[in-house]
């Protein structure tokens, strides 16, 4: 059975988005810079992510923060 997705509050993503932006915005490539930039517009109107959104952010963000 495959894990129940469970969204996380807005900070969380926002507080994702400023810890890369912070800490490795030099290793982002233009698309996840891109997307970033997008995300967290999108969080700023709605406080929601997709779970397509949401787990590349959690991708982008554990890919740099080791």
């Amino acid at each position: 059975m495959a894990p129940i997705w469970k969204p996380q509050e807005a900070k969380v993503y926002q507080d994702w988005i400023d810890t890369i932006f912070d800490e490795a915005e030099s290793e982002l490539n233009d698309w996840e810079r891109t997307f970033l930039d997008d995300i967290q517009k999108w969080l700023n109107k709605t406080s929601k992510l997709t779970e397509k959104q949401a787990d590349k952010l959690e991708s982008i963000y554990t890919r740099l923060t080791k």
